[in-house]
């Protein structure tokens, strides 16, 4: 670096790289990226396999680099240790809102996602007619057959005092009653300031309405491919044509303009931003995409982000509690799927994924 441009760096940035031990992950490469970000200045290239290269705009840095071990230590920091002295429901009570008559799936895997990740209930809030089908897959979850009822959201508002983080939109469907039900509840959310996921049909309601979430710190989107270029469309305007990855420039940019709303963005690799930090997260997963595992996903990272919001940010952790939680549920959802794949190849289906939790996360977190 040369005098003259060192003369012009008025703002520190640092950046630090985790690139996952070969030990750990068989056939994969993963990596974890931190890169704080300053007005007005943009990613112009990341080089993802070796980080040989980072260029920014009107700024040049030399990347300093690590392992993972710092950014998983943190995570586990958060997880509630197992004793008799906890009571049913203290280490974390979520609920799904969704499940319609033709999808009832996906509330089914982020609920049952949740338990097994570590929540000791789960409640799934669905229309009447998918009710009978969600409770027989298993007895496991508490069902809730009113989302379509004229009181809707009275009903669920009696329910939001004793829950800690909110999943919204598996399985949820399009039907403008029960659109209108969720929106008001998110709005109510938010007074209440309740952590929220929001995926799948969660996500095309955002794509409407963006001001719903704009502003609000403790919700995470989760958006594939296809549902993030329709964010970008709504927000920006123009076409953004689907990538299997979009840019960290792209993601943080979204982020920004909806008043650094955390954004997830699913692909081959995962890509997250606050807005203010990025963390880049691949390694495991697997070249199946079943139905399912974005569900899986969400489930996992309403207990993750409830678990890093009551830890809090104690300090001298890599990055912020809700970029910990969509790490962690990202490592462990693609630790999950990689093992799955392995055992099963093109057979393999989320209900695979879903008896597997306990092993990746034994693995990545230990007990």
């Amino acid at each position: 670096m040369t005098k003259e441009l060192k003369l012009t760096l008025k703002i520190k940035i640092s950046l630090v790289c985790f690139s996952l031990q070969k030990t750990q992950v068989r056939h994969s490469r993963g990596y974890c990226l931190l890169a704080k970000t300053i007005s007005k200045s943009y990613w112009k290239t990341v080089t993802t396999n070796s980080f040989q290269s980072v260029r920014f705009k009107n700024i040049i840095m030399n990347a300093s680099v690590g392992n993972d071990e710092d950014l998983l230590s943190s995570t586990k920091n958060f997880i509630p240790q197992l004793t008799n002295k906890m009571h049913k429901g203290q280490a974390g009570r979520i609920a799904i809102i969704g499940g319609s008559e033709d999808y009832t799936g996906a509330p089914y895997f982020a609920g049952l996602s949740a338990l097994k990740v570590g929540a000791d209930l789960a409640h799934i809030f669905c229309v009447r007619s998918a009710s009978p089908v969600i409770k027989s897959y298993s007895p496991e979850l508490i069902v809730h057959p009113i989302l379509d009822d004229e009181n809707a959201l009275d009903t669920i508002l009696e329910w939001v005092p004793r829950i800690h983080s909110f999943v919204i939109g598996p399985g949820l469907g399009r039907d403008p009653k029960v659109l209108q039900v969720v929106s008001n509840l998110i709005e109510k959310l938010k007074e209440l300031d309740k952590p929220m996921i929001i995926d799948a049909d969660g996500l095309a309601l955002v794509t409407e309405k963006p001001d719903l979430i704009r502003n609000y710190y403790k919700v995470i989107l989760t958006p594939n491919s296809i549902e993030f270029s329709r964010l970008c469309t709504a927000v920006f305007g123009g076409e953004f044509k689907p990538a299997p990855s979009a840019s960290a420039e792209k993601i943080r940019d979204l982020s920004l303009a909806l008043g650094n709303v955390t954004i997830l963005n699913k692909g081959a690799t995962d890509v997250a931003s606050n807005g203010r930090l990025v963390v880049c997260c691949a390694g495991g997963g697997s070249n199946r995409r079943c139905g399912g595992q974005g569900d899986l996903l969400a489930g996992a990272l309403a207990v993750l982000f409830h678990w890093a919001l009551a830890f809090g940010d104690k300090g001298g952790a890599p990055a912020p509690p809700e970029l910990l939680a969509t790490y962690g549920a990202c490592r462990l959802t693609r630790e999950c799927a990689r093992l799955a794949y392995s055992q099963n190849g093109r057979s393999m289906t989320t209900t695979d994924l879903l008896k597997l939790i306990h092993q990746a996360f034994l693995f990545l977190f230990g007990p």
